[in-house]
């Protein structure tokens, strides 16, 4: 007589993902022979809205580990933008409320790895698009359009390739020990302020800080202990021109 399988021992019923998320024979991931990996730590999350919340999570808990607390404002902003990009391009932007509606559409995951090597920090982002990621040109009041603009102004630089494993990957860098170019010693930063600076000395809303660096309106210094800070002439020029209602040359 046959015998049903226990339930401990009945086969899983197989889900739909990407060929590249089943086994993964071959790396989602590139890295760099002449600046090897020291550390790596990666986080598999499905495409969805939540996914943004979980990945800036992982990089505040992951660089606190690695003790590079002075990148992690930088670095979790930059990956809300990646991961709010790859999930668009795969994902679904709405959450499934119910088990079932997940089920009825299982989505497909995103991948994000942080590493670092004898000489940088690099966030990358794996998704299952093969379509290469364009900077937008937003207006003035556009609402949107400007993740890859914020990242490249809060990174050293970022790049993208197509994955050994299929899809994409997005990834921006830090160095770790060379501070980046318009860094200055902090004897000679008096006439540089930090975004909190900004907002006290000028009573100015943070978000029209922003909005004028995403715009390339207003650029950043580092210090050598990799502080962000604005020129206090920039920030004069720019407010002048507010009031006065024009847009500075």
């Amino acid at each position: 007589m046959n015998v049903p399988p226990s339930p401990d021992t009945r086969p899983e019923p197989s889900m739909p993902a990407f060929p590249a998320e089943r086994h993964e024979p071959r790396p989602l991931f590139c890295s760099d022979p002449r600046d090897p990996d020291h550390d790596t730590a990666r986080l598999r999350l499905a495409a969805l809205p939540t996914a943004v919340g979980c990945g800036r999570r992982f990089v505040t808990a992951q660089l606190s580990t690695w003790r590079l607390d002075r990148l992690t404002a930088d670095c979790a902003l930059v990956a809300s933008e990646l991961l709010t990009n790859a999930v668009t391009a795969t994902g679904t932007k709405t959450t499934p409320a119910t088990y079932a509606e997940l089920h009825d559409r299982t989505p497909g995951t995103v991948v994000i790895q942080l590493r670092r090597t004898g000489n940088k920090l690099v966030c990358e982002v794996w998704d299952g698009s093969d379509r290469p990621p364009v900077p937008a040109d937003p207006g003035r009041y556009d609402e949107g359009g400007r993740g890859l603009l914020l990242v490249a102004a809060l990174a050293h630089d970022w790049a993208s390739y197509p994955s050994p494993a299929g899809g994409k990957v997005v990834l921006a860098w830090w160095g770790l020990h060379q501070p980046p170019a318009g860094t200055l010693p902090a004897a000679r930063t008096a006439d540089l302020l930090t975004p909190t600076e900004v907002t006290r000395a000028f009573r100015v809303d943070p978000e029209i800080v922003s909005r004028w660096a995403v715009e390339g309106r207003l650029t950043h210094i580092r210090t050598l202990t990799g502080r962000r800070r604005y020129r206090r002439a920039e920030i004069e020029r720019l407010l002048h021109a507010e009031v006065s209602g024009r847009r500075p040359g």
